[in-house]
């Protein structure tokens, strides 16, 4: 399983793939002196990659599943 996820999701399958590289700079390019910062280390630990937690805690106490 671990080989294919690696696999799968390997960046340097994609990394000098021309298409992705010309959407990363248009990307980087249009929120470029937007005052947008990578977060920092400290910050990612409050970060709720699949959604709000406290969302999730109020479909549990309502009894209403994912």
């Amino acid at each position: 399983m671990d080989r294919s996820l690696k696999k799968l999701f390997d960046y340097q399958r994609f990394a000098r793939d021309p298409h992705l590289e010309k959407l990363i700079e248009d990307t980087e390019r249009r929120y470029a002196g937007a005052g947008i910062v990578p977060l920092e280390d400290e910050a990612l630990t409050r970060v709720a990659a699949a959604g709000s937690p406290e969302a999730e805690l109020a479909r549990r106490k309502n009894g209403r599943k994912p």
